[in-house]
């Protein structure tokens, strides 16, 4: 998690909370130091009543559940989630495309896809291994194209540049999908 995942996540809730009952988080495994980005506590505080279940593909701090973000439907099974979260794993996974469409597939029409991803200035970190870069184009054209209420946020390391840091997106499961 980086210091702009929860300034997004508060930007999504000054529509309210969507009354989340079931969400899941990918990528999950809380690779920090010393364990002061705790996602999941941050989650738990703004939905407060709702049913967090955290993945990684390895088991380790904040993993509920060891499972890889390959096969979700076929451990969950379709239109399980209101809200499928991912932060900071892309980069690490060697077929996100195939992650991407998993989380899609778990998650109920009307819910809620969130993801974050670094862009093209953010240094190498190994996780286990680091494959990938995401601009704007990606996150407009390829994965929230076929989303419903879709807001994307681009962060900037210094105001006025043009140097990517991170980028995040959301977008509403249609009912049809």
């Amino acid at each position: 998690m980086t210091a702009m995942t929860p300034w997004f996540l508060s930007k999504f809730l000054e529509g309210g909370n969507r009354g989340f009952k079931d969400i899941l988080e990918v990528g999950a495994l809380d690779v920090s130091p010393d364990g002061n980005q705790d996602l999941a506590d941050f989650i738990r505080r703004c939905w407060p009543d709702a049913n967090y279940l955290a993945t990684d593909m390895r088991g380790g701090r904040n993993v509920d559940v060891v499972v890889n973000a390959h096969n979700l439907l076929e451990y969950f099974g379709p239109d399980k989630f209101d809200s499928v979260m991912c932060f900071d794993m892309f980069e690490h996974d060697d077929q996100f495309w195939v992650s991407w469409e998993n989380m899609k597939a778990v998650c109920k029409p009307g819910g809620y896809i969130i993801l974050g991803a670094p862009s093209r200035h953010t240094p190498l970190h190994e996780h286990p291994s680091d494959y990938w870069r995401f601009m704007k184009p990606a996150f407009e054209n390829i994965f929230f194209k076929d989303l419903e209420d879709v807001y994307i946020h681009v962060f900037y390391p210094v105001e006025g540049s043009e140097e990517e840091n991170s980028i995040f997106g959301l977008g509403k499961k249609p009912n049809a999908l």
